[in-house]
C-alpha cells in the first residue's frame, strides 16, 4: 500500500488525502477536481433536503389552513368579503410556493444525478489509474 501511495503522491503532487462517500465506498481523493465534485454533491444534496422539508412544511400549513408568518397579505377593511379575498389570496400565495419549491426540486434532483455520474466516472478513472501505476511499479 506504501508503494501505492508514493506513486499516486508523484504522480499528483498532492501529500493530503481526505476520505469521502461515493457509491458506498470509501473514496480516496487525490486531486482538487476530485474534492470539487464530491463538495458540489454535497451540497446539492443539503440544497434538496432543505427544500423537501420546506414543502412538506408548507403542504402541513395547506392541509391545516393555517397562514405561514412569510406570507403576509393585508387588504383593508373588516367585512367577511374582505376575509374571505385575504384567506384567497393566502391560498393561492401559498399554492404558488409550493409549485415553486416541486420544480426547485426537480432541477436539484436532475443537478445531484449529473454530479453523481460524474463523480462515479471519476472515481473508476481513479481505480483504472491505480491499477496501472500499481502494475507499472511492480514490474519494475
Amino acid at each position: 500500500m506504501n508503494v501505492l501511495k508514493c506513486i499516486l503522491v508523484q504522480k499528483v503532487g498532492f501529500l493530503k488525502y481526505k476520505s469521502g462517500l461515493l457509491h458506498g465506498h470509501k473514496m480516496k481523493i487525490i486531486n482538487a477536481q476530485q474534492a470539487k465534485t464530491l463538495n458540489i454533491y454535497k451540497n446539492t444534496k443539503s440544497k434538496l433536503l432543505k427544500t423537501k422539508a420546506a414543502i412538506w412544511f408548507n403542504k402541513m400549513y395547506r392541509l391545516k389552513g393555517l397562514k405561514p408568518n412569510y406570507i403576509s397579505i393585508r387588504i383593508n377593511g373588516n367585512t367577511l368579503r374582505d376575509k374571505k379575498t385575504t384567506q384567497k389570496a393566502i391560498s393561492y400565495r401559498l399554492n404558488q410556493e409550493i409549485k415553486h419549491l416541486c420544480r426547485k426540486k426537480q432541477h436539484l434532483n436532475q443537478l445531484l444525478y449529473q454530479q453523481h455520474l460524474k463523480g462515479a466516472n471519476q472515481y473508476n478513472d481513479m481505480l483504472l489509474h491505480n491499477q496501472r501505476s500499481t502494475k507499472v511499479s511492480c514490474s519494475k
